[in-house]
């Protein structure tokens, strides 16, 4: 004991570390389960994240297409929903862990149909309604004239009016269902 204008003293250095656990930002991400959209290595989502974290699928309904020991996510035939993957940083006790949540929409793939043929008679007045020719669609889709007709096709209503003019031959037509762009 002593004080420093005594001369009796001893002096210890203290070094204190702050850590913080950073398992980096929240991210979402739209992704079709038709397998177009591709694999997703959910790692690459990770910004300024420390390494080391572990993933947790924590989703409502957990889904086989998320590996929690990779970090990979194949949207491929996992139904429509939302699902949500966390990277988890640990720190020391007492210093709190940090978490970061990934956030994926999976979308069914959009499907317009099979393809299909008709036959029309080209006698004017004559209509064909090509909406009969699809099967195994989803609705809200819309018509497309590949083959131009000169007027004889509604795109909006799918209807093919003959006036008696037209070539015989093929016409072609595309019947297109919007999805989400992953």
């Amino acid at each position: 004991y002593g004080s420093p204008s005594s001369g009796c003293f001893d002096v210890k250095p203290i070094e204190i570390v702050f850590t913080e656990a950073n398992a980096g930002n929240d991210s979402s991400m739209v992704v079709c389960n038709s397998g177009a959209g591709g694999i997703v290595n959910v790692n690459t989502m990770l910004f300024g994240a420390d390494p080391g974290g572990t993933w947790e699928d924590v989703s409502v309904v957990p889904t086989t297409g998320f590996n929690a020991a990779t970090g990979i996510f194949d949207p491929t035939g996992v139904p429509a929903g939302v699902y949500e993957f966390i990277y988890v940083t640990s720190e020391p006790d007492p210093c709190p862990n940090d978490s970061a949540s990934m956030l994926f929409t999976v979308v069914d793939q959009p499907i317009a149909g099979g393809d299909n043929v008709g036959q029309i008679c080209n006698q004017a007045g004559f209509t064909y309604d090509l909406n009969t020719l699809l099967f195994g669609h989803d609705a809200g889709g819309f018509w497309q004239e590949i083959t131009p007709t000169a007027g004889g096709f509604n795109e909006a209503t799918g209807i093919f009016t003959m006036d008696g003019t037209l070539t015989a031959g093929d016409y072609d037509f595309r019947y297109i269902v919007l999805g989400f762009d992953p």
